[in-house]
């Protein structure tokens, strides 16, 4: 008689715990699905919202390094100083795949 009341016992305690955790599990899932479906419809929209400031982000480097190409070529420096900043301005703006030597 005594195993059995605390089998009872175990019950109340273990069922009504498996039940929380089946709820939850179940609520999750259903949180989970739909911010699937919302992110599935939010992203590409986010997406072309941030095309937007990366363009100008862009577009001010760009204005910047232009700037800054006057600025160097208005400081006095020999020929030779040009030159080799021209060349290596150009070396970086290669493609790794490129010869540099075969251009």
């Amino acid at each position: 008689m005594y195993n059995y009341c605390r089998r009872v016992v175990e019950n109340f305690v273990i069922v009504p715990l498996v039940v929380i955790a089946l709820a939850i599990s179940k609520l999750l899932k259903a949180v989970f699905s739909i911010l699937i479906y919302v992110l599935d419809y939010a992203f590409p929209i986010l997406l072309q919202l941030m095309r937007i400031p990366l363009l100008a982000a862009r577009l001010l480097g760009d204005g910047i390094e232009l700037f800054l190409e006057g600025v160097v070529q208005c400081l006095p420096s020999s020929t030779g100083d040009v030159m080799a900043i021209t060349k290596m301005h150009f070396v970086v703006a290669l493609s790794p795949f490129e010869n540099p030597k075969s251009s």
